[in-house]
């Protein structure tokens, strides 16, 4: 991308229960986060046997590593 460029973001908005708005879902440049994040995170359980605890601890360690 130039430097000074557009971008195009789509943000997604959802009220919650307690009626605050939260980000739900997020968009640039045609990069659905919201999607890839689920993707990511299905391989996670997939690899974990489908336990949500060993799914996100491995999830945070590899954070921890890529930081």
């Amino acid at each position: 991308m130039e430097a000074g460029g557009l971008l195009n973001i789509t943000f997604y908005m959802e009220q919650s229960e307690e009626e605050a708005w939260m980000l739900s879902n997020i968009i640039i440049n045609n990069i659905n986060f919201g999607l890839t994040f689920r993707k990511q995170f299905s391989v996670m359980m997939q690899q974990n046997k489908n336990d949500i605890e060993l799914a996100i601890t491995a999830w945070q360690k590899s954070l921890a590593k890529a930081s």
